[in-house]
């Protein structure tokens, strides 16, 4: 476990790691961007879908014999 870490550490120190380590943190950023956006629209779009629904319910009643 102590070379495990010994070696994570000495990955660090070489700039190649904190590249690596730069672009997982942006590569994270950019996916819960995503999922973030993702829930807005869809949280959008289904109330824009319930009206839609109750309009057409709305006018088929309205357009329909006694």
């Amino acid at each position: 476990m102590k070379n495990l870490m010994n070696a994570f550490v000495k990955y660090l120190k070489k700039e190649n790691g904190l590249v690596t380590i730069e672009w997982a943190a942006i590569a994270a950023v950019v996916a819960l961007a995503a999922i973030i956006i993702t829930a807005a629209i869809m949280h959008s779009v289904s109330g824009l879908g319930s009206a839609v629904i109750n309009n057409i319910d709305t006018a088929a009643k309205d357009i329909s014999p006694p």
